[in-house]
């Protein structure tokens, strides 16, 4: 009997003591971060770089890691753990900028958007667009090279176009460009399915001229897989195509970046 206590007593020793090594080498790994930093540069709506770029933040979405542009452009975040996040970059009167899935390492110092690159914003377009409209042409005929008191050199006839025309108010610099985006869905603006943008295209307006025109073949949409007799909407976006279309990184397809007045949108059928 005394044996059997005796081995007992032995083997509750042995498990506790296999209990407290287990406990003792059971350890939470240290977190992996590192450092992120980076440049921006602030461009005015003509496209030129501006003599300050500061002010700028950068922020990760849901996290209290944010860091502020110095004059030059330059930002730092440091000790960032490691993680895919949201990362945005933002000042008012800027269009922002925002990266849905950026994977950070860490193990030291990483720059965005890569080594010696920059990160540009533009400024938001200092006009607006006031009205905006829209016919579709079965057949259009041109007249071209008239001479003065004759009758034209060349005609040209157009099949199946979609005019499209409008006008903006004023805009802030005389001599700057004004740039518009059209673009062309099969949904209206804020319905319901899929209103990705099918087809889009970017017109620059020069020595403050306060009107545009685009004339879009509906060949041109029969391409991009709109057939004839298909209703469309085409809205106007202040701003060139670079700062108001973005691209689905999975599907590749472009959808708009800003919300527009619905007096921004018309509709057609394709002729």
């Amino acid at each position: 009997m005394k044996r059997f206590t005796r081995f007992i007593r032995l083997l509750m020793l042995s498990t506790a003591a296999v209990i407290l090594a287990s406990c003792g080498n059971t350890a939470t790994s240290p977190t992996v971060t590192g450092n992120l930093s980076g440049r921006v540069v602030l461009m005015d709506e003509s496209g030129n770089i501006t003599a300050d770029s500061g002010g700028v933040t950068i922020s990760i979405k849901g996290t209290h890691y944010s860091a502020m542009t110095a004059a030059d452009g330059t930002w730092k975040i440091a000790d960032l753990p490691q993680g895919t996040y949201t990362l945005t970059a933002s000042k008012p009167g800027y269009f922002p900028f925002t990266d849905p899935a950026f994977r950070f390492v860490g193990r030291g110092d990483d720059y965005y958007p890569a080594y010696n690159s920059r990160l540009y914003l533009i400024q938001t377009p200092q006009f607006t667009i006031t009205e905006m409209a829209v016919v579709a042409r079965p057949i259009d005929t041109l007249f071209v090279d008239n001479p003065p008191g004759g009758p034209p050199d060349s005609i040209s006839i157009l099949y199946n176009q979609i005019a499209i025309s409008g006008t903006i108010s004023a805009p802030a610099a005389p001599n700057a460009p004004s740039d518009i985006t059209l673009t062309l869905t099969t949904k209206p603006a804020g319905s319901s399915g899929d209103s990705t943008v099918q087809y889009y295209m970017s017109l620059s307006l020069q020595k403050a001229r306060t009107s545009f025109g685009y004339l879009l073949g509906a060949e041109t949409l029969r391409g991009s897989g709109i057939p004839s007799g298909t209703r469309v909407y085409i809205i106007a976006y202040p701003g060139n195509y670079r700062v108001t279309i973005g691209e689905d990184p999975i599907t590749f397809r472009p959808y708009p970046l800003h919300v527009t007045p619905a007096s921004n949108e018309v509709s057609v059928v394709v002729p």
